[in-house]
């Protein structure tokens, strides 16, 4: 057996340690938050975050990480209520919840990767709700049998814990997963066009929402068309952002008894529970037109690589042969390896389905560039990497070994070779290279 290295171990412990007390920081804040909105029981609210964040930390980090979110449910019920028993159960119920969920979404939406097709979108909300019957069905019945509730109201405060951990699950997790996904933003790329986009997904529920009239209107819907336009211009991530930040705004105003969901005579929470299964449905809307989107997308840029795929590949070996007269004639095959053709001076890439899939992408990224490429190396590896390309725009030639994390968080070897093209001062232009995955641990 062999053993970690200490500062190996000690790294892996200070992570884990950090993943604990951030999740559980998190969860404890967006719990009092939630419950500061509860209107029939203090232990109930039609506005539940803390499922969306607990339904992420398990599809992020793994399923080990439960406790957590037991130990969140717990503490933010008990300072709630001030009762232990109830406090016990309903936070097992928080927990067997996002447990559920994230069995279901890995089991049948991909995981992360749900938000790439549009199938796995909708089967991802459906994964919420047997998740979200299992917390309202332990939870209500919890306080029924703790006198904290009573028959008469089970059946309100049953749909008012549904709905509030279904929508929490719909609208938050999905953000969260695509930023764990991809936390970078390109600002440069048409800045007037996403500043215009931002200010309306600020401005214009804010004006729907931020109403006297006391009737309901259909102004709200109105967002659904934003949330589209959104979903098909731009990705699932900026999509799901666009739905917090539209909920928010309505939460908001409709917790302050305007808005287009308060009805004249009607309770805070209808008007909350109605606010919240419409944002819900408006983001799993706008995450399916952007998957759909991204999808059509991701279809154009795998044909136009694997049409580019054998011209890559002659070129390569070309290139080889041009500068090593020791040729060995291998010929690699197309299916099996990874081609890049990479302009340094314009940030552009010519690549195959391959070689995104070789990095655990089985749907092209729209791009790819250097800081991709070092997002994807392991933090330990990057040393090593940045050394072997800064010794290739000496020599001209690249060879690298090293370690990737997929999307998955699964750890893979791969081997890169490429060549390096100059210009007259011997500036590097551009990378021609190839790369596989290496079914066995090189030797360092």
């Amino acid at each position: 057996m062999v053993k970690k290295p200490q500062k190996k171990r000690d790294s892996d412990l200070f992570f884990r340690i950090g993943i604990i007390v951030g999740v559980l920081l998190v969860y404890l804040v967006a719990g009092k938050v939630g419950l500061s909105l509860a209107l029939i029981n203090s232990s109930v609210t039609a506005i539940w975050p803390p499922t969306g964040i607990a339904l992420a930390a398990l599809l992020i980090f793994g399923f080990r990480y439960w406790p957590v979110i037991y130990a969140g449910a717990f503490i933010v019920n008990f300072s709630t209520t001030g009762d232990i028993m109830s406090s016990v159960f309903i936070a097992l119920g928080n927990t067997l919840e996002a447990y559920v969920a994230a069995f279901l979404v890995k089991r049948f939406a991909n995981g992360i990767s749900a938000f790439d097709t549009w199938q796995n979108t909708v089967k991802f909300g459906l994964s919420a709700v047997p998740a979200a019957v299992v917390a309202a069905t332990v939870g209500v019945t919890t306080l029924l049998l703790s006198g904290l509730t009573t028959y008469v109201a089970y059946a309100l405060t049953w749909v008012t814990w549904f709905l509030g951990d279904f929508t929490g699950a719909v609208i938050f997790a999905p953000a969260i997963i695509l930023l764990y996904r991809n936390p970078y933003f390109n600002y440069g790329e048409k800045p007037g066009e996403k500043l215009t986009f931002i200010l309306l997904v600020i401005v214009l529920p804010a004006l729907i929402f931020n109403t006297s009239i006391v009737a309901y209107h259909p102004g709200a819907y109105l967002c659904l068309v934003l949330i589209g336009i959104i979903g098909m211009k731009y990705t699932p991530r900026e999509t799901a952002l666009a739905g917090i930040a539209i909920a928010m705004t309505a939460i908001f105003f409709t917790a302050h008894g305007v808005g287009p969901f308060i009805i004249s005579g009607g309770q805070a929470n209808t008007a909350l529970l109605l606010l919240q299964l419409f944002v819900a449905i408006l983001t799993l809307f706008g995450l399916v037109l952007a998957a759909l989107t991204k999808s059509e997308d991701n279809l154009r840029r795998q044909l136009l690589a694997e049409r580019n795929s054998l011209d890559l590949q002659v070129r390569y070996m070309e290139a080889e042969m041009g500068q090593d007269k020791k040729h060995h004639g291998v010929i690699l095959e197309p299916t099996k390896t990874g081609f890049l053709d990479l302009d340094l001076e314009n940030h552009t890439s010519i690549r195959n389905a391959k070689h995104d899939q070789v990095y655990g992408h089985y749907s092209m990224l729209p791009s790819w560039n250097m800081d991709i490429f070092y997002e994807h190396v392991l933090p330990q590896d990057r040393k090593v990497a940045h050394k072997a390309y800064a010794e290739a725009y000496k020599t001209g030639k690249l060879s690298l070994e090293c370690r990737i994390k997929w999307p998955d968080n699964s750890i893979h070897w791969i081997e890169i070779r490429g060549l390096v093209s100059f210009d007259e001062d011997h500036k590097p232009l551009r990378i021609l290279s190839r790369v596989i995955e290496l079914a066995r641990t090189p030797s360092r």
